[in-house]
């Protein structure tokens, strides 16, 4: 934090530096308390109804939004980054919905959370490098949020004056939005009021007319428009971008990845047995709360061991091994409360604590001497980065959604949880030993998944996991429902005995599932990313079954179970299991034609084969490690622009085979080369000389797959073809 602190100094002190080291401090210091109101305006903004926020929120200047609209023009609301810039986007979207522009986060379950949350009020999102995106949505007088103050790279870059600072790297994607789209800029400032009693959105009046004679005249008269909307509120702006994460699993999966799986269950056990000694210890609840979050930070035991198993065990067994495992934790689900309760009437509450870490504490020596590991360490630098290792997987929308579906699952399980005492009460009426009925009717399912999940897992290795998993949803909605209508305690274990069966079978086949798309580089994060929804899921179901059953009886929470788990794959498509055996068997990567960017020129071909020679010839420059004749192409899609003056522009995208079977490489022609996949638009070579009579004249986009490579008479006369098309 000490370090946060001085890079804003830094930045205040270069920005002002008539501002006395006195008023740079206090400045500071109502940064990070606004740091910290702004986390909380974030959750307002992502979850709060529209009544709520419109109740506390403040909209001066719309008539500029719809005067320009009078013009059918394009608006380019130009949003730098306010902490309270969330709650300002909500906002406007619900005056008037428009098309958010973001920049993907590196954590999957963050980067689904905010995109949720921004959609709640925006049209749509768009990549901040998806230029061309921007420009049609302009053209066609969409609303685009864009924020001028991000940081696209030097490539995109002009350093223009900011303040005091007299050259400071300023993005040239404004001029090019402008120039290309006809659009109008409207700057849009979202503060919270001088009072503190609620929030302001103020638009300020447009600029349909700025001036676009190069991109450094525009880009220094953007900086001025920066300035001009900080001064509003300065306490308010991001003087510096950091992320504050509490969920540490992803953090622990990647350096498993790293290090090795055996050690992180060595840091995790010895970790919560340590945790657990100091618990025992503590002398009041602050204490205890701070120890408790200390001990979650530390776990990511069930995670690693997991991705442990999954790079193992041969994989056409991994259904059986992970549910096995599984039994390992529902045993520990069933015989934790009971051991703990009897201890705690045997020794009293804190020697529970002691017994539990040497428990943990003999988990790390039984862990140290009896798993062996054959893991590779990889390095730091060899690691891949986020972005490489959604790549890397064979289907991303599939691994998502098992993501998803492992939150349904444990929202599911737990929303019952909280009412079950109280559920077996009402039907059991006056019997003395309710509590021992409840418990045994809470047990039951355990006992059921302990039997079911291993034979479950083996059958899932012999007909496929998908099938299981679809299977045993279904199943566990068939049980649900007459759950809701029972009539003695009874009726209520046998189904949840039965449900128990069912459940024992879902998770292993989600982790199974996940085994099978993801490769042992990337398990430990794949699992932990994993964890991490089954965290929300345990934290999201007790709270919707109390809440539902609170207002509407016990019977509707477990009709509000049975509806989340139905209408999720009904409105949730993408993320929906019951696709997951069409989306099992497709192809690794979406041969979608890329995008030209906005003026992005590439190097011109006449024909496709040339393209692909040069396409070819880069990829060999950049992986001297590949021989040439393992380099040929594979499947490639192909763009074909015809220019006004007869020019032909050919882009690219092909996969090259690596030598290693199913390792493909993505990569486009050309000296401004670029894979959709990573989406890194900074190393395209941007010529910005040219004329505005020289935009494309005819754009015929097709997808062509060519299996033979080019060095044989069957890939030459598919490229001839091609050329003729």
């Amino acid at each position: 934090m000490k370090r946060r602190a001085k890079i804003v100094h830094r930045n205040l002190e270069l920005c002002f530096p008539e501002m006395s080291e006195q008023e740079r401090r206090k400045m500071v210091v109502k940064n990070f308390e606004s740091v910290g109101m702004g986390l909380m305006e974030t959750g307002m903004a992502w979850f709060w109804p529209d009544r709520r926020i419109a109740r506390w929120t403040e909209v001066i200047g719309m008539e500029h939004i719809r005067d320009v609209q009078a013009q059918k023009r394009g608006i380019l609301l130009v949003g730098i980054h306010f902490l309270t810039l969330e709650l300002g986007a909500r906002q406007f979207g619900m005056q008037e919905p428009g098309i958010g522009v973001y920049r993907p986060n590196d954590n999957p379950l963050i980067d689904w959370l905010q995109t949720w949350g921004r959609l709640r009020s925006n049209k749509s999102m768009l990549d901040r490098k998806d230029l061309k995106g921007m420009i049609k949505a302009l053209k066609k007088g969409e609303v685009v949020w864009y924020a001028p103050d991000h940081d696209y790279g030097p490539r995109s870059s002009v350093f223009v004056p900011l303040f005091a600072v007299e050259q400071a790297a300023t993005t040239t994607g404004t001029w090019m939005l402008a120039r290309m789209s006809g659009a109008c800029l409207v700057p849009f400032v979202p503060r919270r009021k001088p009072d503190g009693k609620g929030y302001q959105l103020i638009m300020l009046p447009p600029e349909c007319s700025p001036p676009l004679d190069d991109a450094e005249t525009t880009a220094a008269w953007m900086n001025k428009v920066v300035e001009k909307c900080i001064m509003m509120a300065p306490e308010q702006y991001m003087c510096i971008t950091f992320l504050f994460s509490a969920i540490a699993s992803p953090f622990w999966g990647g350096l498993a990845d790293r290090k090795g799986r055996k050690l992180m269950l060595l840091r995790s056990a010895l970790g919560m047995g340590i945790v657990m000694v100091l618990m025992g210890l503590a002398q009041n609840i602050w204490q205890f709360l701070i120890l408790r979050a200390l001990l979650g930070l530390l776990g990511g035991f069930v995670p690693n061991a997991n991705a442990l198993i999954a790079t193992q065990v041969p994989r056409n067994k991994s259904g059986w091994a992970l549910g096995t495992l599984s039994t390992g934790g529902v045993s520990g689900a069933l015989l934790g409360p009971m051991a703990g309760g009897l201890l705690a009437d045997s020794y009293g509450l804190r020697p529970v604590f002691f017994i539990t870490a040497s428990v943990l504490i003999l988990c790390f020596f039984v862990t140290l001497f009896c798993i062996r590991e054959k893991f590779q360490p990889v390095s730091k630098k060899e690691m891949l980065h986020m972005r490489e290792v959604v790549t890397s997987l064979k289907n991303p929308k599939l691994v998502l959604s098992l993501f998803v579906t492992t939150l349904i699952i444990q929202v599911a399980t737990g929303s019952i949880a909280p009412i079950l005492t109280l559920y077996v009460r009402e039907l059991a009426g006056n019997v003395s030993n309710v509590a021992f009925i409840s418990g045994m009717i809470a047990s039951v399912p355990g006992v059921a998944a302990l039997l079911s999940a291993p034979r479950l897992g083996k059958l899932g290795d012999r007909i496929g996991p998908e099938k299981i998993l679809i299977t045993a949803l279904i199943f566990s909605v068939l049980l649900l429902i007459p759950m809701s209508y029972v009539q003695t305690p009874l009726q209520l274990g046998i189904l949840r005995f039965l449900l128990g069966a069912a459940d024992g079978a879902l998770l292993p086949a989600v982790q199974t599932l996940l085994v099978y798309n993801s490769s042992n580089q990337i398990a430990g994060r794949i699992f932990s990313y994993n964890q991490s929804f089954r965290d929300i899921g345990n934290v999201t179901g007790p709270l919707m079954g109390a809440a539902i059953s609170a207002n509407y009886g016990f019977r509707a929470s477990i009709h509000g179970t049975v509806y989340v788990v139905v209408e999720y794959p009904r409105y949730r498509t993408d993320f929906s299991p019951f696709i997951l055996a069409k989306a099992e068997n497709q192809l690794s990567f979406s041969l979608k034609p890329h995008q030209l960017k906005g003026r992005i020129v590439m190097t011109m071909y006449a024909t496709l084969e040339e393209a692909i020679d040069a396409a070819r010839e880069e990829f060999l420059a950049d992986n001297p490690g590949i021989d040439a004749e393992d380099a040929n192409v594979q499947q490639f899609n192909a763009q074909k622009y015809v220019l006004q003056d007869g020019d032909i522009m050919w882009q690219v995208e092909f996969f090259a085979d690596e030598g290693e079977e199913g390792e493909c490489l993505p990569m486009l022609s050309g000296e401004a080369a670029q894979s959709v996949f990573d989406g890194d638009y900074d190393e395209i070579e941007i010529r910005q000389e040219w004329q505005e009579e020289n935009t494309l004249h005819e754009w015929d986009e097709g997808e062509f797959q060519l299996e033979p490579p080019l060095d044989t008479e069957e890939g030459r006369a598919a490229a001839d073809e091609w050329d003729e098309r």
